[in-house]
């Protein structure tokens, strides 16, 4: 509906577009109006409803275009579809395994599921900072799962958004690894990333993928930008769908809403201009300023509303005064705990601060398996190997035009790399950077020379991705052959986490929960908070008129 609108109202020529753009579209558009939407009310069944309405008039309005859409797109034969086939349904199955596991994830216990359940029951709330620090993160995958939970037509949560998103770049790599083989095998070296991490990221987070953590999806949409951008090489500003651009844009928007350690992937809207995909015309520069102000207005609102501060946690845009201001040293504090937990093997992250960048690197690594040392040691040392593969290959028919993107495109991971290594370098942070750091020297090296043996890398993929798939597989035979009784309790709801043993503190004129033993809330009542800092205090009658620490007098 939204494409078919942008297409009439900017005259740009409507086409079929990969189905993976418009699913990867509307999430971008979820992004701003749930941001809007819960400024004035919670997220639920309403919500749904405001989006559903105007659709269902649309496509009645609308007929041909959606037909268009429903036509089928591939065409496979028998033994090339079960080739495909095979693949996707043993990672269907691995993901709906893990999705009837419990969430274990920590940090989904500490504030995850806690950030998600404020908004299903109240609009944004003041100063909620104070009552549970994380939260004011404000990661927009937090309003995307309260959207799509479901809580309000079921007994329970669902957090599948993760495994929905690992199953799109399933079948979006697998889709266009088979269209390079049989169509165009030049670009076969351009579709080795996305089927590479799809088989990897069951392997990276494992059972992390049934909680509701943004790692997952935030690893997911960065392939997504890069695969996007790769296959944009050899064509020209002109050839290049103007929706696929957009869409493109907003994904690099919405990365930063999700977590602010991805800064540097803000490199790509200078890599549009650089490759001339978005000219700076009228048109392109009201489109960016108008995406700019949908996705960032309302998350920077939110921010405000939520602890007092532009961006959060980052101090130095202390520019408002508002009694519920998250105080400074708490945000401080904050800040430097991110950076310092992330530095694996550290326990005391105030030592940790005062240490010098190359004696906690060193340490950092050492505790890193073998196999990721050799992963970080190639990364890490990608630059030399784009030199020596720029010189080698420098009398290559086009190598120019084709190094030059390649380089930039490098540029930009690499320093998402360098920027996730000095401040927050845990792997599950920094997954995409460090495999494109090490793999766009490999595709620079393999293109041109793959579609040789384009058959043999084809059958390697996919019995690679399903040897990847069925090793996953185990623990679901086993649970199948020795304890059917666990999957099927499971088979409507993922286990349910139970709630720690909660005491009740009295926080102004309500009851605030607090787990006795641990510091996780998981699924409790709000408000919970595992920390209560001293001072807090409702600012009104109810829960939503929000929190602040009183002021010392």
């Amino acid at each position: 509906m939204l494409y078919n609108l942008l297409s009439n109202i900017f005259g740009w020529k409507f086409t079929k577009v990969p189905a993976y753009l418009l699913s990867l579209f509307g999430l971008c558009f979820l992004t701003g109006y749930l941001a809007i939407y819960s400024l004035f009310a919670p997220i639920n069944v309403i919500t749904h409803l405001t989006l559903i309405i105007p659709l269902a008039f649309y496509a009645v309005k609308r007929k041909a275009v959606f037909k268009l859409f429903l036509q089928p797109r591939l065409s496979f034969s028998k033994t090339e579809f079960l080739f495909l086939l095979l693949p996707v349904l043993i990672i269907v199955l691995n993901l709906l395994y893990l999705n009837t596991l419990p969430v274990l994830h920590t940090d989904s216990g500490l504030y995850h599921i806690q950030a998600i359940k404020w908004p299903q029951y109240y609009p944004v709330v003041p100063g909620i900072g104070n009552l549970l620090s994380q939260i004011g993160y404000n990661s927009s995958f937090f309003l995307w799962s309260a959207f799509f939970s479901g809580v309000s037509l079921t007994s329970q949560p669902i957090y599948a958004l993760n495994s929905y998103l690992v199953l799109l770049l399933t079948v979006t790599g697998l889709t266009l690894f088979r269209a390079a083989f049989t169509k165009d095998k030049s670009k076969m070296a351009y579709s080795i990333f996305p089927v590479i991490l799809c088989g990897l990221i069951p392997i990276i987070f494992d059972r992390a993928i049934a909680s509701p953590t943004p790692d997952i999806a935030l690893t997911v949409i960065l392939a997504f930008i890069f695969t996007i951008q790769i296959y944009q090489l050899g064509k020209s500003g002109k050839e290049i769908n103007a929706f696929e651009t957009l869409t493109l844009v907003l994904l690099v928007l919405t990365a930063f809403t999700i977590k602010i350690s991805v800064a540097p992937i803000a490199g790509v809207l200078l890599y549009l201009i650089f490759t001339e995909q978005v000219k700076l015309s009228k048109q392109w520069v009201m489109l960016v300023a108008a995406s700019g102000l949908f996705i960032f207005g309302p998350w920077f609102i939110r921010n405000i509303i939520q602890t007092g501060y532009l961006v959060y946690p980052f101090p130095y845009l202390d520019i408002f005064t508002v009694d519920w201001k998250v105080p400074m040293p708490i945000v401080l504090d904050e800040m430097n705990m991110i950076k310092s937990f992330a530095k694996e093997g550290a326990n005391d992250w105030q030592r940790v601060l005062q240490t010098s960048f190359w004696v906690w690197v060193k340490s950092w690594y050492s505790y890193q398996s073998t196999y990721y040392k050799f992963i970080l040691a190639g990364a890490a040392l990608s630059p030399l190997f784009m030199v020596i593969l720029g010189y080698l290959k420098r009398e290559a028919p086009g190598f120019t035009n084709l190094y030059k993107k390649l380089l930039a495109l490098w540029f930009i991971y690499y320093a998402g790399f360098l920027f996730w290594l000095y401040f927050v370098p845990s792997i599950r942070f920094g997954v995409t950077f460090i495999y494109l750091s090490l793999l766009i020297p490999i595709i620079f090296v393999l293109q041109g020379t793959i579609s040789k043996y384009s058959a043999f890398v084809y059958v390697l993929g996919i019995t690679i991705i399903l040897g990847l798939g069925l090793n996953q597989l185990r623990d679901l035979v086993h649970f199948l052959r020795f304890q059917p009784a666990v999957i099927q309790a499971r088979l409507m709801y993922q286990e349910y986490h139970p709630v720690p043993a909660l005491a009740p503190v009295k926080v102004s004129h309500v009851n605030v929960w607090r787990p006795v033993k641990e510091l996780v809330c998981w699924d409790a009542p709000i408000p919970c908070t595992y920390h209560l800092v001293k001072g807090l205090e409702l600012r009104g009658k109810d829960l939503a008129s929000g929190f602040r620490i009183k002021s010392k007098e």
